[in-house]
């Protein structure tokens, strides 16, 4: 059935996570299984040893199966029957505990695995290819498809366990009527063939309900992050509109799946009931089996009967979570098909590298959805411990380049060269070591000022915590806040300013003591003086690392040994800054106009 190639890349997966261990889990079943068996058959002697009188009953003779299985003659008396049903009983109820323990234990260990699997690929990724994921439905696979992967994982072991319970069951009836056996048996397999269109059903449904979750999850998503302008456009409306009609129409899906799955189980029920009428009108009239062997007979029915119905269930909750484990699976193929090399594959990166010029030599840059190059024959070399200032109209590539540099990309053409070492891609992880970069955007974690600042330096100590934050002439604001270090700045550090979040942000740049240090408008959300002072503190990092900062600002470009302007993907002017300041028809000169324009027109305002 398709069910069984539907499900083989999961299974694959279990068997790899759990091993020997799953082995253990199937023999545990078996046992608690068979010791359930033994307690039922012995109810066969112990109806009929019920009554007046010392009596005993020959096992033998009331379960034949057991004499090709060696045993003779086994006269017992109702009191040793009941000590055997008691200690079958006992051992089924203590393997069922330890059963129960165990396939927990795995279900978590393999939902736990495929997450982490996932993190990992998703972490080992180049930043090209990650960069283009829709962030929502990263976050839903990692948190809500891996949820319903052990939902699909813990039906699929209570699959496995009808399955061996229904086989032992008929195989412990058969011991006392083969055809009657056969007959229920072949029933039930009867009723989950008929039953197929409800279990293909939940497959399409899980389909739909993977997509509407990943939707339910952006618009959540995109909410939250966009609340304050949706607040002050008063737009929250429009969200909620959205997120209720996606509701309504998962609402409609779900019940018209549960329409056709409630009336598979009901048809189950009732053609269970028939066949157990049946069942014993046959037993009683057709084959006159004695009484106790009827009432046990049908005992096992109503044993097995519940766990056919319990495999149609199992099936229906396996395939409709199954499309979850396909999303989770085909994000993790697709990452690890854009993998970086490995840490463990990765070259130490030369010590002779570590003084050397930046070179970039006919660099070009694609994104892969775009139509033209993003940056084109770049050539550009940055001294070892100087500072460049890199400018350009927006769009011009330069927050591209600001990626080549840091190793987030590779070049599509030509090389960058760190000394006379060519940054590869076994180079990228360690290169990224000895670099550290600030954002326009500034990330920060809803946590301490120091949790923060360590990202860059998890060993660092409170005295370097300290120095990074008075080079990023955000002291003052840390030391005047209620517990310095200690205190929680909220979601994305909004109990800050956007410039102290930026200082901040540049203090942990400045903690890991990078080779080079990038900017990428690191300044913009900063006044002027702030501008100013953080312009000195750079100024004061020259000759200890090499620096590249991308700005708008001129404030930002008065420090550098080097100016380069970027405009079109390409470099259309460089050299020094000294001699780019007093060329009258240069981009720094009209920056400078431009600026000096703005100041006069606020002047007079």
């Amino acid at each position: 059935m398709m069910e069984g190639r539907d499900l083989l890349p999961l299974a694959r997966v279990i068997v790899r996570y759990t091993g020997l261990r799953g082995l253990a889990m199937l023999a545990c079943l078996i046992v608690s299984t068979l010791s359930e068996g033994v307690s039922i058959l012995l109810l066969v002697p112990v109806l009929q040893l019920i009554g007046p009188g010392d009596r005993a009953v020959d096992i033998v003779s009331v379960v034949p199966s057991l004499r090709p299985l060696g045993f003779g003659s086994l006269p017992l008396s109702l009191e040793a029957v009941l000590a055997c049903l008691f200690a079958a009983v006992a051992l089924q109820t203590v393997f069922a505990r330890f059963t129960n323990l165990y396939v927990g234990n795995l279900l978590y260990d393999v939902s736990n695995r495929i997450r982490m699997d996932l993190f990992d690929a998703i972490s080992a990724a180049h930043w090209s290819f990650v960069s283009r994921l829709r962030g929502s439905d990263v976050q839903h696979a990692l948190t809500g498809d891996i949820d319903r992967i052990e939902g699909c994982v813990f039906h699929l072991f209570l699959l496995v366990q009808s399955s061996i319970l229904i086989l032992l069951y008929t195989a412990i009836s058969a011991s006392l009527s083969l055809t009657m056996s056969a007959a229920a048996f072949a029933a039930g397999v009867v009723a989950l063939v008929a039953l197929y269109p409800v279990r293909r059903r939940a497959l399409r449904f899980g389909e739909k309900l993977t997509q509407s979750r990943q939707s339910q999850y952006q618009i959540a998503s995109e909410f939250l992050i966009g609340l304050k302008v949706a607040k002050s456009f008063n737009t929250e409306g429009a969200y909620r509109r959205e997120l209720n009609q996606l509701l309504s129409s998962m609402r409609a899906d779900f019940i018209a799946y549960l329409r056709v799955s409630s009336l598979g189980t009901a048809a189950f029920q009732i053609a269970s009931l028939a066949a157990l009428a049946t069942f014993v009108v046959v037993a009683l009239r057709v084959f006159a089996l004695p009484l106790p062997t009827i009432l046990v007979l049908t005992l096992v029915f109503y044993r097995i009967a519940p766990r056919f119905s319990s495999l149609q269930r199992d099936m229906q909750q396996v395939l409709q979570n199954l499309s979850a484990f396909k999303a989770v699976d085909e994000l993790r193929g697709a990452c690890l098909r854009h993998a970086e090399a490995e840490q463990a594959e990765a070259s130490p990166m030369p010590e002779a590298a570590l003084t050397g010029a930046i070179t970039l030599r006919e660099v070009g840059f694609r994104y892969p959805e775009a139509g033209s190059d993003t940056l084109s024959d770049v050539d550009l070399v940055i001294p070892a411990h100087s500072v460049l200032a890199l400018i350009g109209p927006s769009g011009g590539g330069k927050s591209t380049l600001a990626d080549l540099l840091t190793a987030l990309l590779q070049p599509t053409t030509g090389s960058i060269h760190i000394g006379a070492t060519e940054l590869t891609p076994a180079l990228m992880r360690p290169w990224r070591d000895r670099v550290a970069y600030v954002p326009q955007e500034v990330f920060l974690l809803h946590d301490t000022i120091a949790a923060n600042l360590r990202l860059a330096s998890p060993g660092a100590s409170d005295a370097e915590l300290w120095a990074a934050i008075d080079a990023a002439q955000v002291g003052d604001v840390v030391r005047g806040l209620p517990q310095e270090l200690e205190t929680v700045i909220g979601d994305r550090g909004l109990r800050l300013s956007g410039g102290e979040r930026q200082r901040v942000a540049l203090a942990r740049a400045l903690l890991r003591r990078p080779q080079l240090l990038v900017l990428d408008e690191a300044t913009s959300a900063l006044d002027l003086d702030s501008q100013t002072e953080i312009a000195a503190t750079i100024a004061r990092l020259k000759g200890s690392m090499t620096i590249v900062t991308i700005t708008h600002r001129l404030s930002m470009t008065g420090f550098a040994d080097h100016v380069a302007v970027l405009d079109g993907g390409r470099v259309v002017e460089r050299g020094d800054a000294a001699t780019m300041r007093n060329s009258p028809t240069g981009y720094l000169a009209r920056l400078a106009r431009r600026e000096a324009d703005l100041e006069k027109g606020r002047g007079t305002s």
